[in-house]
């Protein structure tokens, strides 16, 4: 149960490694994450994308990231015009994720690709980029960051538990 709560993704004594690689990378390749990403890293290339003053990327890679995610990329129906990334919670979600889990970096008002996660991406190791992003959300993001609510650290602490029951007993 420690390593369950301290390591989430890595507790080889909890999950066995029953884990079917081929499964879990077809099923990450449909994640709307990885798909928002794959369109995000592509632009980006060697070169990155220089962002707005706001540290926003520019709407062309919105529009694309948003048309990679479908109908997947807005939490509810949204009814207005798309100005800016933060419009589109999936959309900036997928980027501060990105850059919490040291996908990315920002630098002199570009972002970047990290040249290990240029060659993961390559290589179309999306399988262990979605694992960090996994890792990331549940251990170092503050879920309360869009409504300045109090945060839920109690759920993020015992949510590997609850992936743990769904992979233990999910069938039943």
């Amino acid at each position: 149960m420690h390593d369950l709560l301290r390591s989430p993704l890595d507790c080889p004594s909890v999950f066995g490694g029953e884990v079917d690689t081929a499964t879990a990378f077809r099923a990450v390749e449909h994640a709307p994450v990885i798909r928002i990403l794959k369109v995000l890293f592509d632009v980006m290339g060697d070169k990155g994308i220089r962002l707005t003053s706001k540290s926003n990327l520019p709407m062309q890679q919105v529009h694309a990231m948003i048309n990679a995610a479908g109908e997947a990329a807005f939490f509810h129906r949204y009814i207005g015009s798309i100005r800016s990334e933060e419009v589109v919670p999936r959309v900036h979600l997928s980027r501060i994720l990105a850059e919490l889990a040291g996908l990315t970096r920002q630098v002199k008002g570009r972002l970047m690709l990290k040249k290990a996660v240029q060659a993961r991406v390559h290589k179309g190791d999306w399988l262990s980029i979605y694992q960090d992003i996994l890792r990331t959300a549940l251990s170092g993001f503050n879920w309360a960051w869009q409504d300045f609510q109090e945060g839920l650290e109690g759920i993020q602490t015992v949510g590997p538990f609850g992936f743990w029951l769904l992979h233990r007993y999910g069938d039943q």
